[in-house]
């Protein structure tokens, strides 16, 4: 058996560290996952726009990821060195600061604390690719991209930083 899909929509209104926002948020789960990333692998998810946030939630929770969705940078840093991340996927402009800003506070961070971040952007520019390589991005996404190649970026960098 393939397994069933379960589909559950929450409505919350929450004060977090950038404001109060209303979020929805979507949990699917599948039973029977076989071959896939178990949900003990932990990806924070920074997007301050909601539609995107739920894209990007759905495919990485469709391949087994237990993720954490935040809308802002300070959340981000909030996070980063008390919760243990497996990876951290970061829009480069957040509604706060720039993704680069937050990136640039994480590689402070000692080695053996610091995940794998991955920039996404609308931005197609060569120069910001490699801006965010400098700055110690561990990889690049140009928005729109496929539900497939969000996971299977988030899973190449968890494994090439476990290496």
């Amino acid at each position: 058996s393939r397994g069933s899909w379960v589909w559950r929509t929450q409505r919350n209104l929450h004060s977090g560290p950038c404001g109060t926002l209303k979020r929805t948020d979507i949990r699917w789960s599948k039973q029977h996952r076989k071959g896939r990333t178990t949900m003990t692998t932990r990806v924070l998810l920074a997007d301050d726009l909601p539609q995107v946030r739920m894209i990007a939630l759905k495919s990485l929770q469709d391949h087994g990821y237990q993720v954490e969705v935040v809308d802002c940078g300070k959340a981000v840093l909030d996070r980063v060195g008390r919760v243990s991340l497996d990876a951290i996927v970061l829009d480069l402009y957040l509604r706060d600061m720039t993704g680069l800003t937050v990136l640039d506070t994480i590689t402070l961070l000692p080695p053996h604390m610091r995940p794998p971040v991955l920039m996404l952007t609308v931005e197609s520019s060569e120069s910001i690719a490699d801006e965010c390589r400098r700055r110690g991005a561990s990889g690049y996404l140009v928005k729109p991209y496929g539900l497939r190649s969000l996971a299977q970026r988030v899973e190449a960098m968890i494994e090439a930083s476990a290496r």
